[in-house]
């Protein structure tokens, strides 16, 4: 209670002492609408017109949080009505949100890796060996067989979070929220630029998939304890989604994009990352080091 106290006046005083006030409280929304249908969408919100989209393109506008009744039109007709509760999911963060008319279809966003990650490969070999050595000692006692067991499954299930955390499904309800994308439905540049402290970059893009391979992703995102052919099956769909991305890609698109380094004022040198191809993960197994802090 005392260190809270501590915090919020050391905020107060640095509001008074540097002008600096909290950013003002979000009140909209994107809503993105992706029309593969052979007819224009209008959409309309409390019936008042907000966007018409064109026969296979995909647009977003702006909507309003709160309650709020959704309709879309074709050829004159309504062909989906319903009332929705638009929330952000993250304090002063505009959410996204998408609506999707088609019982086939469903979205997953993912993640591009572009550049190397040298630096998590080499991390993750004699350093994360020696620090799970300590942490199955204390989980399962001196026995080496228990120890390899245990070192194994953890490893695995560390691996298998981090394969699924790279796939986030939605799209399964009328009206879904999602996290904030670079790219949505939209091609990859071969090249971007950051800043070349960080060896690499990465880049989130959201892609159509079938409501099956949707199925399957949400169903192991569930799994406490995977098997080897959880994890197996894990990076297949992996590999799958990347593909439904190379789909996306114009291969003769080399164009550079550059985005502001952190913070948006500091200028840092950038470098320019291709885009890398996929590869097993490389693993900082985060479960150790918690494992050996909590012995300290």
């Amino acid at each position: 209670m005392i260190r809270q106290i501590q915090l919020a006046c050391l905020f107060a005083l640095l509001v008074v002492f540097t002008g600096c006030e909290p950013p003002p409280p979000v009140n909209t929304g994107s809503l993105y609408l992706d029309n593969i249908s052979d007819q224009p969408m209008v959409v309309s919100i409390d019936g008042n017109e907000m966007a018409t989209v064109a026969a296979g393109e995909t647009d977003n506008f702006t909507v309003p949080l709160g309650e709020h009744v959704v309709s879309v039109a074709q050829a004159g007709e309504t062909t989906f009505e319903q009332m929705h509760n638009f929330e952000y999911a993250v304090p002063r963060t505009q959410p996204c949100f998408i609506l999707n008319t088609d019982d086939d279809l469903r979205y997953c966003r993912t993640v591009i890796v572009y550049g190397n990650d040298d630096l998590s490969q080499s991390m993750a070999s004699g350093l994360t060996s020696m620090i799970a050595k300590a942490a199955s000692r204390k989980a399962v006692g001196d026995d080496p067989e228990a120890q390899k067991k245990w070192i194994e499954e953890q490893t695995r299930k560390q691996e298998f979070k981090q394969v699924m955390n790279q796939m986030s499904v939605f799209g399964e309800e009328s009206i879904s929220r999602f996290g904030r994308c670079t790219y949505f439905l939209t091609p990859l540049p071969s090249v971007v630029v950051g800043s070349k402290y960080s060896r690499s970059e990465r880049r989130s893009v959201v892609v159509r998939i079938p409501a099956g391979m949707y199925n399957e992703i949400d169903a192991l995102s569930k799994l406490e304890m995977p098997t080897e052919d959880d994890l197996d099956r894990a990076y297949a769909l992996k590999q799958q989604v990347v593909r439904i991305v190379d789909n996306l890609d114009n291969l003769e698109n080399s164009a550079v994009i550059a985005h502001s380094p952190p913070g948006g004022k500091k200028k840092r040198p950038l470098e320019s990352f291709k885009r890398r191809r996929p590869e097993p993960i490389a693993l900082i197994h985060q479960w150790c080091i918690k494992a050996v802090i909590q012995t300290l």
